[in-house]
């Protein structure tokens, strides 16, 4: 079955998050040659300036990107998509008025709940931070709270193995049934210790399980 191009573009993305950027640049070049849309061809750009921007090559992709943000035709997440690529690589040549700016106009133009413009804030932060505009950076942290209540970031409930329920690196004083590992019982909070001159405490024994 033929993927379409916005489907091979996610592939690309993700190689892209793993560091294959060989693989990635192949799956754009697919990508591309598949007819896509406005958005979706700017966002293609928009991945491709960003490998060739961890390669060395970050002019070529600025001016990729800025090629692309001249286009009537794509929407307003795309066009905060390409800000704030932008933004990131001002703030890896240094250029933090520029950053500033671009993530400014990237956090502009996304809506209130999405994760992209969650992440743009975040990064707006940190280049506040290197700019000692210490206040600016904490204003967004409040808007990054409420993002992450929204669906769209919130985190998925943790699903717990059978034997992995006790985080204690111990099993002393919990109920057999709670660790599958020891071989000894926990004793029992209501069993009489020695009090025997001859009895040698012993440590607790360490389950080895983690949660």
């Amino acid at each position: 079955m033929v993927q379409s191009a916005a489907r091979m573009h996610a592939r690309a993305v993700a190689m892209v998050n793993r560091g294959d950027y060989v693989r990635a640049r192949q799956a754009l070049a697919t990508a591309a040659a598949r007819r896509p849309d406005a958005d979706t061809q700017a966002r293609i750009q928009g991945t491709l300036a960003y490998v060739l921007a961890q390669t060395g090559q970050i002019d070529v992709a600025e001016a990729m990107c800025r090629a692309e943000l001249e286009r009537p035709e794509i929407s307003g997440a795309t066009v905060g998509v390409l800000a704030g690529q932008l933004g990131a690589f001002a703030q890896r040549r240094g250029d933090l008025e520029q950053a500033a700016a671009w993530l400014e106009k990237g956090i502009d133009a996304f809506d209130s709940s999405t994760v992209e413009r969650a992440r743009l804030l975040m990064n707006r932060s940190l280049v506040n931070m290197q700019r000692l505009r210490l206040d600016d950076a904490a204003s967004d942290a409040p808007q990054m709270r409420m993002r992450s209540t929204s669906p769209t970031m919130r985190r998925p409930k943790p699903r717990w193995r059978s034997t992995t329920w006790d985080t204690s690196t111990s099993c002393a004083g919990t109920s057999p049934k709670r660790c599958r590992r020891c071989t000894k019982p926990a004793p029992s909070p209501g069993r009489r210790r020695s009090h025997s001159p001859s009895a040698t405490p012993t440590a607790p024994r360490r389950c080895g399980m983690r949660g």
